[in-house]
């Protein structure tokens, strides 16, 4: 597993996990990128990029939220602020969805998170 820290990428061990209110370590094990970008990707620490970061643990505080009866309803999905995309040749600003994964017969579990990579000027490309 590898990540970003101290302005480098590392690999990810007990002295370079990052101190958030969540100290977990979050892979990326699948992507639907081409295979050379792919390849790249694989074993990414999600959690060690501050951006990135910051939104896992927003989205797990909703769920704790939720789970606490503090937040009303379930809906913890969100997006990030622009990010670099990860050892992807993309032409512009990017943006990360995120979808918890919660197990149908245990939904207080957050067992993981669907992520989408959104290229803005690929999807504002040929629009108008």
């Amino acid at each position: 597993i590898w990540g970003f820290s101290s302005d480098s990428y590392n690999h990810m061990n007990e002295s370079n996990i990052f101190n958030s209110t969540h100290n977990i370590v979050t892979p990326l094990f699948e992507s639907t990128l081409d295979a050379d970008d792919r390849m790249l990707q694989m074993m990414f620490d999600l959690h060690s990029e501050p951006v990135r970061r910051r939104a896992i643990d927003k989205m797990m505080n909703c769920h704790r939220r939720y789970l606490d009866g503090i937040q009303p309803d379930h809906n913890c999905s969100l997006i990030t602020d622009v990010v670099t995309a990860i050892n992807y040749k993309s032409r512009g600003p990017t943006a990360i969805i995120m979808e918890p994964i919660l197990p149908a017969k245990d939904p207080e579990i957050l067992t993981g998170f669907i992520v989408n990579l959104l290229i803005w000027d690929e999807l504002l490309e040929n629009i108008f």
